[in-house]
């Protein structure tokens, strides 16, 4: 039996097709997720609502190509950040109460492949250190750890 042998430009052929559909997969992603189960109370379809078209693919597109201004380049990664678009609206990350993602996005010391994890660690910091303030205890490692009083 022969192997298969794939041409670079048939590689090159399915690369594209994969690409192209990219953004049909995560409308289906959006559709699916949690956010999606009260899509009359998502901010982020509201432009796409009455328009030609499934509104969740119109989304997708714009926040694919809005993400990869910002350097995104992994599915996973583009698919996070139409999930923010869907549940917070159309241009999310330059809203007041979004600081800290928006400083994670346009950081220069961290690669577009890492501004996913780095939104992601800052507001787990950012939340746990509110929650100590409004407990009125430090932030600290035994805050993190569950030791109470160095006990």
């Amino acid at each position: 039996m022969k192997p298969l042998r794939i041409s670079r430009g048939q590689i090159s052929e399915l690369a594209q097709a994969r690409q192209a559909a990219f953004p049909a997969r995560v409308a289906l992603f959006l559709t699916r997720s949690a956010a999606a189960a009260r899509p009359e109370t998502e901010p982020g379809l509201a432009p796409f609502r009455g328009g030609p078209g499934d509104p969740y693919k119109a989304l997708a597109a714009v926040a694919i190509d809005r993400a990869a201004g910002y350097g995104l380049v992994s599915e996973h990664d583009l698919a996070f950040f139409a999930l923010r678009e869907l549940e917070q609206g159309p241009d999310w990350e330059s809203r007041p109460d979004q600081a800290v993602a928006r400083g994670a996005l346009t950081d220069p010391e961290v690669d577009g492949q890492d501004r996913v994890d780095e939104i992601i660690r800052r507001e787990t910091i950012a939340l746990v250190d509110a929650a100590g303030r409004a407990d009125d205890r430090p932030f600290d490692d035994d805050f993190l750890s569950g030791a109470e009083g160095g006990a």
